[in-house]
């Protein structure tokens, strides 16, 4: 799928990773936001029978905590990826209670996810498809088709392009302050990844927007087809 010059990022991951080492524990701060879409990405998935998750920037662990604390079963395990070493430790501190169920490790930013074909059951991605360019979003698609079980989910949640509110015009602004200022709102701006989901590999089963803290948030759950 041809990239939109308007929607390529504006960091290197090199300036991404050191932005977000620079950020640490004060990305916590962002969940005034966040965790109302968090709630929804979580409420909106069937965990039921779900063992094993992979998550692409998993940041300070807050998603993670949430999941294998009241939405997994005691058994499921947490694989969690970021490109910043600083953001591993802190989440590694934040899910220590769960021992070997979580698992937090950086990654190269190239979007790929260090599992073997049909080896998970659920991959998530919160807040970090913004960073990356076209190439790499439909990377990581492919990735997560690649390392998902048949009939396996994929969750997302992202900030959601402008829309008529008083948070999708707080939207329209945060884009043009990415084009102007990029590292004021830390490389990320808002995408549209249902449209870079092909319809013969994946089946959307919720969409919905989220706004909270005067920001708008998508949330998006497709199934792997079988």
């Amino acid at each position: 799928m041809a990239a939109d010059a308007r929607s390529a990022p504006a960091l290197s991951v090199d300036d991404a990773r050191a932005h977000y080492d620079a950020l640490g524990a004060g990305q916590d701060r962002e969940l005034r936001y966040a965790m109302p879409a968090f709630r929804r990405l979580l409420g909106s998935l069937d965990l039921s029978s779900t063992p094993v998750v992979v998550e692409l920037g998993s940041g300070t662990g807050a998603l993670a905590e949430m999941a294998l604390a009241d939405h997994l079963n005691d058994r499921a395990t947490w694989l969690g990826l970021d490109i910043s070493p600083v953001m591993c430790d802190v989440a590694r501190r934040r899910l220590t209670r769960f021992g070997g169920r979580a698992d937090v490790r950086t990654c190269d930013g190239d979007a790929r996810l260090p599992l073997p074909d049909h080896a998970a059951d659920l991959v998530v991605a919160t807040y970090v498809l913004d960073l990356l360019s076209p190439a790499a979003i439909d990377r990581f698609l492919a990735e997560a088709s690649r390392v998902l079980r048949p009939g396996g989910q994929l969750a997302i949640a992202g900030l959601a392009p402008p829309t008529f509110s008083l948070a999708g015009v707080n939207m329209a602004l945060w884009t043009v302050a990415h084009r102007l200022m990029p590292r004021r709102v830390g490389g990320c701006r808002p995408v549209r990844v249902d449209r870079r989901l092909s319809g013969d590999v994946w089946r959307i089963a919720h969409r919905s927007t989220v706004r909270a803290a005067g920001i708008q948030s998508v949330v998006l759950i497709a199934r792997q087809m079988t």
